[in-house]
């Protein structure tokens, strides 16, 4: 279906506001449990099993982290990213300090893709620099102010360089489920495991105690491999190549490059951001909602034209020319 200027503002605004209202909560549940008030705290005590300043899950910091990199380098008025681009400062403070290092990650690979993309379709160079600057000082400025906070990104960090905690523990994990899909026969490998197969293993702690788990891989392409088999795999990454392809091919309207920002640069950061996400996460509805707008826009719009090199062709140096 054809997704045109109105319908990519209006996605704008929605990812936009629903990262607004993250940012309300992580910062309502930070006040709550840090005050503390005891009578608003869930009935567990904390909000995350997995620590205590993680108040919100890993898909949620995530599209915080995607709404702050579009503001920054795609936020221009009446564009539906003028938003973000206000909040893009607040929302990487709070995805820095809720140590979702995947996040970070992810993070990190949609700012390097966006800088490598063409300039002149986002806001000036002055601009996108102070706003990075603002974005670095946002990431650092609570280590400044919280040594506890300092301390524990600095554990969580060494930590996942060393290989242990969830990294050692996820590694483990997409073994053993690489091992039993690999040892249920030929169809398995090919096509993947049947329908409601056991998927419990047993991995050795960090203690050295055996312990039988049954939650998912963690890792979206082992459980696609291991539920989809090798065609599965394989058919999906043919789909993410042409989409990068299509989103890198397609030639922006002319208002993309006036008033609006480059819509196949916003949806190739999105993309990427997600496929650096899934290697350590499952799947996800929101994010394969973004792959599918990706995938409707990139084959919507047509390609852009094949550059000509002129090689004394009279005809050749004229298409050159118009190009």
């Amino acid at each position: 279906f054809p997704i045109g200027r109105r319908e990519m503002a209006a996605g704008y605004r929605a990812i936009s506001t629903a990262a607004w209202m993250l940012l309300l909560l992580t910062l309502y549940r930070w006040l709550v449990f840090y005050l503390p008030i005891k009578q608003l705290l869930p009935s567990a005590g904390i909000y995350n099993n997995d620590g205590e300043i993680r108040v919100v899950w890993a898909n949620a910091a995530l599209l915080m982290a995607e709404v702050a990199v579009l503001g920054v380098f795609y936020g221009r008025p009446g564009s539906g990213l003028s938003l973000a681009r206000w909040l893009a400062v607040p929302l990487m403070a709070c995805v820095v300090v809720l140590q979702h290092r995947s996040v970070w990650l992810a993070a990190s690979a949609g700012v390097v893709v966006a800088l490598q993309l063409d300039w002149r379709h986002r806001a000036s160079r002055f601009q996108q620099i102070g706003l990075v600057i603002a974005l670095g000082a946002a990431s650092v400025l609570p280590l400044l102010v919280s040594e506890r906070l300092a301390t524990q990104l600095g554990g969580s960090v060494q930590s996942a360089v060393a290989g242990q905690g969830t990294v050692h523990a996820r590694l483990e994990n997409w073994q053993a489920s690489l091992q039993n899909w690999a040892g249920h026969g030929a169809l398995a490998v090919a096509i993947g495991d049947e329908p409601g197969a056991d998927k419990a293993r047993t991995v050795e702690t960090e203690e050295g105690e055996l312990r039988k788990i049954t939650y998912s891989t963690h890792n979206h392409f082992v459980a696609l491999l291991t539920g989809s088999g090798v065609l599965g795999l394989v058919a999906y990454l043919w789909v993410v190549v042409r989409v990068l392809r299509g989103l890198a091919r397609r030639r922006p309207e002319a208002a993309d490059t006036a008033q609006a920002p480059n819509d196949g640069g916003a949806l190739m950061v999105l993309v990427t951001m997600q496929l650096v996400y899934f290697v350590s996460y499952g799947s996800d509805f929101l994010q394969f909602a973004f792959f599918g707008l990706a995938l409707a826009w990139a084959y919507s719009r047509p390609a852009a034209p094949v550059f000509v090199r002129a090689t004394g062709c009279p005809q050749a140096t004229a298409l050159r020319g118009r190009l």
